[in-house]
């Protein structure tokens, strides 16, 4: 599956959407103890790797558990993004504004991260998501995105984007709830369909939410 933020509504919005609840405390986005859902009987590595970028790796026992600590990007791994509603427009991706729009700040530097695995001689094993259930799209699914801010970040409001990665013919609203705090968070976008059209409710979180797993997904 194409992942929602890279291109669903194009650069424009992935500063924030890369997205439900602040639910009950988890694992802190930052750094903690996890367990990895179907990874393989052997010990291994994960990669937190930012575009081309590796943040930090972290060992992997055979029964898929890490501990991993997050640190400040370096500079190089940061890419900068206007929340601005207007320049959505002129990057292609068509998105327009449904009701009153809230954001703050203007402009910030962030970093999503991939979570690549990798097995005891360095080879792949394809990549992990933050899913509540297999990661195949349907009206329900939830997908979390571990991501830093290098400032307090607010978005709130409702966007219609056409040109998905749903198709060229399918819109989708989404629901915008994010109050981001300065360093490591998780974004989380929440799948509904409410009379055949999709929708996205996006909010953030500096703990895992709840139900969300991490899980092995194989190439």
């Amino acid at each position: 599956m194409k992942r929602f933020f890279v291109y669903g509504v194009g650069l424009g919005l992935l500063a924030v959407l890369d997205a439900c609840g602040r639910g009950p405390s988890g694992p802190s986005a930052s750094g903690g103890s996890v367990s990895v859902v179907g990874w393989p009987a052997s010990s291994g590595t994960l990669r937190f790797q930012s575009g081309a970028v590796a943040v930090t790796e972290s060992p992997v026992d055979a029964g898929g558990n890490l501990t991993y600590a997050l640190p400040v990007p370096a500079p190089a791994a940061l890419s900068e993004e206007s929340l601005v509603p207007d320049t959505w427009r002129t990057r292609g991706n068509g998105c327009t504004v449904k009701t009153s729009f809230e954001h703050s700040p203007d402009t910030l530097r962030h970093a999503r991260l991939d979570l690549l695995p990798l097995d005891g001689s360095g080879n792949s094993l394809g990549s992990v998501v933050l899913t509540n259930q297999e990661p195949v799209l349907e009206p329900g699914q939830k997908y979390a995105y571990l991501q830093y801010f290098d400032q307090d970040t607010t978005m709130r409001g409702t966007i219609d984007c056409p040109h998905t990665f749903l198709g060229p013919w399918q819109d989708v609203t989404l629901n915008l709830d994010l109050e981001a705090k300065q360093g490591w968070n998780y974004v989380l976008a929440e799948y509904r369909v409410i009379k055949s059209k999709w929708i996205v409710n996006i909010s953030s979180s500096t703990t895992l939410p709840e139900g969300i797993h991490w899980r092995l997904q194989k190439p």
